[in-house]
C-alpha cells in the first residue's frame, strides 16, 4: 500500500512525506475496506500511520480494535512537542487522552473495547466540531447528551487533570512558551470545559472549580474571561431546562 510505504520512508528519514496531502481523498474513501484487504501486520501499520495523520477509523475497525489501540500507543511518542524533526503526530494530547486514555507521557484509562472507543471518539468529535467560540456558546443543547454520560465526564476530567489544564501542547514544563505565544483558545479544550459546565455530575463541577482555582495558568486573566462566557451560556441553558 503506497500510503504505508511513503509513511515508513518518512519515519526513517525524519521528514513529512508529500504523498498523503496529494492523495488524502482516495485514502479516506478506502479506509473502511482495509480490514478485509490487509493482514494483521499490514493493518497494524496502517492504523499507526492513520493515527499520525489523525484519521481515526470508526465502527469498521470491528474485531480489530485492539490492533488500533496498540498502534495508537506505539505511535504516541510522535505526539511529543517540541519535536526533533518533521515526522510528528497530528493528534493533540487532549484528543489522545480522551479517545484512547493515553498520550506520550502516560496512561489515564484504558478502553474496554470498540464500544468504549466509539463513545469517546464521538464525544471528542462533538467538542471539536466548532470553528469559533460563539458557535459553541449558541449550541449548549448539543453538549448535553455527552455531559450526562458518566464515562465521558470521567474521561474528560482525568484528561484535563493529567494536562494540568494546559491547552497548548507546545507549552511544557521543560520548554514553557512565553505568554505572547501561548494559545488559550483551543476550541476542543473549551468544548470540554463547556461539557463539564453543563453536566449534572459532581465530578464535573469539581473539575471546573479546580480549573478556576489555578493561579499559575498562562494568560490566566484571558482564560478566566473566556470561562466566564461559557459560565453565562451554561447557566442560561440550565435555567431554561
Amino acid at each position: 500500500m503506497t500510503f504505508i510505504a511513503t509513511e515508513e520512508a518518512g519515519l526513517a528519514e525524519g521528514i513529512d512525506p508529500d504523498w498523503y496531502p496529494q492523495n488524502w481523498p482516495s485514502l479516506t474513501n478506502n479506509i473502511k475496506k482495509a480490514p478485509s484487504l490487509l493482514d494483521e501486520s499490514e493493518l497494524s501499520q496502517l492504523y499507526y500511520f492513520l493515527c499520525r495523520r489523525n484519521l481515526l477509523p470508526g465502527a469498521e475497525v470491528g474485531k480489530h480494535y485492539r490492533l488500533l489501540d496498540d498502534a495508537y500507543r506505539r505511535h504516541a511518542p510522535l505526539m511529543k512537542k517540541p519535536c526533533a524533526d518533521y515526522f510528528t503526530s497530528s493528534i493533540s494530547r487532549l484528543q489522545g487522552l480522551m479517545i484512547f486514555g493515553a498520550d506520550h507521557l502516560g496512561d489515564i484509562a484504558c478502553n474496554n473495547g470498540l464500544e468504549d472507543y466509539l463513545l469517546h471518539r464521538a464525544a471528542y468529535q462533538q467538542i471539536s466540531k466548532y470553528w469559533h467560540i460563539p458557535g459553541m456558546l449558541a449550541k449548549p443543547e448539543r453538549f448535553v447528551p455527552i455531559a450526562g454520560d458518566k464515562r465521558v465526564i470521567e474521561r474528560i476530567c482525568a484528561a484535563l487533570d493529567f494536562l494540568g489544564f494546559i491547552q497548548d501542547d507546545w507549552h511544557t514544563p521543560a520548554s514553557p512558551r512565553s505568554p505572547e505565544y501561548f494559545s488559550c483558545v483551543s476550541l476542543p479544550f473549551w468544548g470540554a470545559i463547556f461539557t463539564l459546565m453543563l453536566s449534572p455530575l459532581p465530578l464535573a463541577q469539581q473539575a471546573v472549580a479546580h480549573f478556576k482555582a489555578l493561579e499559575q495558568l498562562p494568560r490566566r486573566a484571558e482564560q478566566m474571561e473566556i470561562l466566564a462566557r461559557f459560565e453565562g451560556a451554561s447557566s442560561a441553558h440550565l435555567a431554561r431546562t
